[in-house]
């Protein structure tokens, strides 16, 4: 019998990279962001599935450009 996780654990919001599975493609981000880039990169980065690493390679941006663009978004901003 496999021991229950403790609560902390539980709510801990660290994904081991291993573990990331993309629900969506880059592609399928784009076409349900309408073609806007910067929201795509946002929710392929927020769901998870994405590091700014990746998504700069496959956006042809740099990692900090991607940050940018993602800490803007999570400010309101665009």
């Amino acid at each position: 019998m496999q021991a229950q996780a403790e609560p902390a654990r539980l709510a801990a919001t660290a994904v081991p990279k291993a573990q990331r599975v993309p629900a969506q493609s880059w592609d399928g981000h784009l076409r349900s962001s309408h073609g806007d880039r910067n929201a795509a990169l946002f929710c392929a980065y927020r769901s998870g599935g994405f590091t700014m690493t990746r998504l700069a390679a496959l956006a042809g941006l740099s990692v900090s450009h991607v940050s940018r663009l993602i800490a803007a978004r999570e400010r309101g901003g665009d």
